[in-house]
């Protein structure tokens, strides 16, 4: 099932065909969520776009469209969808929180489904080949060009491994906390800090027992680098100044004074087979097996966003060849629809605005008819033009879903999750998910019969790269935390 299958293929290839999306999103606010005490302060972060081709888990509590059971539908999701997600990179208009306890409930944030009653808005039907009848093999002969798909590296490996074992419940009693030496790049410090401005601690920059990697870019410029080279066990003095742009106007440009206090550098036991069976939950007791278990996964993440970047090129290569003069107005209108439902109004209500106020502040002043005209029709134009295409193909080459097939998927699905198929279809219009379903049939069909040409990766690439994400947003140093702090 694919739940918001459409957002992301049409702003995907919205994007990609740049179809009247020209506007920038004004930096906005959404709160970060750490795994430490409540113990500083952190700025909020601008909600941005982003595509993912996986249904990669994130940590955030808050600030995110994947709620707890939003994420069971993403992991229900094939190769064919592509996520549309908000992420968290700076923001100019900054606010500060403490930092959340990850025990806590943060659900008010965002209404879930399982909250309110689902209503079902039925998708207009309409006739393909009233808008494309493909005569030619034309499709048949495309040739597109994808990445050569990534593999997965050792040091993956061990950050994944490291990664697990930072949240395991026995991580304080296993871990291994070095008390001699020096702090090097990449270490996992345990520090005490106090900030002081003009000699006086100023609100959200003092924490005891904070866990930063050095390197991660986490606080603001100078931190991490002054701790690097300094004795474990020592207290040190870094003199730094806040960014100009800084969120807040007591520190931005400010010198200041951090007191750091070097606690301990964390470091991993050796990967043992007892380790690697706490680690696993009991799945794995074999070091070796959990490693090539994690290999695999890592690896499966690379092809299948392989896979959709190929899903992509061959839907914009379509576009080039059956371009989509006319368009079923209902069916834009229903995705228009969707769309502002689906994010324009969780994110107002998030932030306790309306939806006017909300575009307004993320487009830089524009009104809501303005952002439907460059933005949302544009966008939903190229979605119907996607089903379009898939359905003029499927009449071609005579692909089809019976209602049998069609129950046999969903069951499938139901299963994987051990719930009834009703309980799937929730909220769904049956019609929607047909067509999702068949646009997958024939999505895989063509991938199976066009020409596949693979190149090496470049930096560039690495943009659509999601199991890069990061790089997809620039971050700067205007914030004491940019980012969660991971082991």
């Amino acid at each position: 099932m694919r739940k918001k299958f459409f957002l992301a293929a049409l702003l995907l290839a919205c994007t990609a065909a740049a179809a009247g999306c020209s506007s920038s999103p004004k930096e906005t606010e959404a709160p970060k969520q750490e795994a430490q005490q409540d113990q500083t302060a952190v700025q909020t972060e601008e909600a941005s776009v982003k595509t993912s081709a996986s249904a990669e888990e994130t940590r955030s509590l808050t600030g995110s469209t994947e709620n707890e059971s939003e994420s069971e539908w993403n992991e229900t999701e094939t190769e064919w969808d592509l996520y549309f997600d908000f992420d968290e990179t700076e923001s100019e208009g900054t606010v500060y929180i403490d930092l959340l306890d990850e025990t806590e409930d943060y659900s008010d944030y965002f209404e879930t489904e399982s909250e309110t009653e689902a209503v079902v808005i039925p998708r207009p039907d309409f006739e393909v080949s009233d808008y494309l009848v493909i005569e030619d093999d034309a499709y048949r002969n495309m040739t597109i060009t994808v990445a050569k798909a990534q593999q997965v590296t050792d040091e993956e490996i061990q950050a994944e491994i490291s990664d697990t074992f930072y949240y395991l419940d026995e991580y304080d009693e296993l871990v291994v906390k070095k008390t001699e030496g020096a702090v090097a790049d990449g270490d996992l410090v345990n520090i005490d800090y106090v900030g002081k401005k003009d000699g006086e601690a100023f609100d959200g920059g003092t924490a005891e027992a904070y866990d930063l990697e050095i390197g991660s870019g986490s606080f603001i410029e100078g931190f991490e680098e002054g701790l690097i080279g300094k004795t474990i066990g020592s207290t040190v003095d870094l003199n730094l100044t806040f960014p100009e742009d800084y969120g807040s106007e007591d520190l931005a440009g400010q010198d200041v004074v951090f007191t750091v206090t070097i606690n301990y550098v964390s470091e991993m036991p050796e990967l043992t087979d007892e380790l690697a069976e706490k680690l696993s939950d009991g799945e794995f007791t074999s070091a070796d097996e959990y490693v090539e278990s994690l290999r695999a996964d890592l690896q499966t993440d690379y092809d299948e966003a392989q896979k959709n970047e190929a899903y992509s090129a061959i839907i914009m290569k379509l576009m080039d060849l059956y371009p989509i003069e006319n368009y079923p107005q209902a069916n834009v209108d229903y995705y228009v629809d969707m769309i502002i439902s689906e994010y324009f109004e969780p994110y107002a209500s998030m932030y306790g605005m309306t939806v006017e106020d909300f575009v307004s502040m993320m487009y830089e002043g524009l009104t809501m008819d303005e952002v439907k005209e460059q933005e949302i029709v544009p966008a939903a134009q190229q979605y119907v033009a996607q089903e379009i295409l898939l359905g003029a193909v499927a009449e071609k080459e005579g692909i089809t879903m019976t209602d049998e097939e069609l129950q046999e998927i969903l069951q499938g699905y139901a299963d994987e999750y051990e719930i009834t198929v009703d309980e799937l279809l929730e909220g769904q219009d049956m019609g929607a998910v047909r067509v999702n379903e068949l646009d997958q049939r024939v999505m895989e069909w063509l991938y199976a019969n066009v020409t596949i040409e693979e190149v090496e990766e470049t930096e560039d690439d690495l943009l659509y790269d999601f199991e890069e994400e990061d790089l997809m947003f620039d971050e700067t140093e205007d914030d004491l935390f940019l980012d969660e702090t991971e082991a």
